[in-house]
């Protein structure tokens, strides 16, 4: 299967902290191949070899207080 990259862009990324926050959180689901979080540009690309699931996406990196 072909690999993608796409570009999820991730509000309140601030710091290398929340950079490793992000990549651990996305590493695991299912497709998922190579994760580069940039707390700079507020995203991370996402490297994956079938389609994404942005609500598992968005569950993996929301913060529940």
């Amino acid at each position: 299967m072909l690999m993608t990259e796409s570009r999820i862009v991730i509000d309140g990324m601030t710091c290398t902290h929340c950079e490793h926050a992000i990549h651990d959180a996305l590493t695991p689901l299912v497709g998922v191949i190579g994760i580069r979080a940039n707390a700079s540009d507020g995203a991370a690309i996402v490297e994956h070899d079938g389609p994404l699931n942005i609500d598992e996406i968005a569950a993996a990196v929301t913060v529940r207080v």
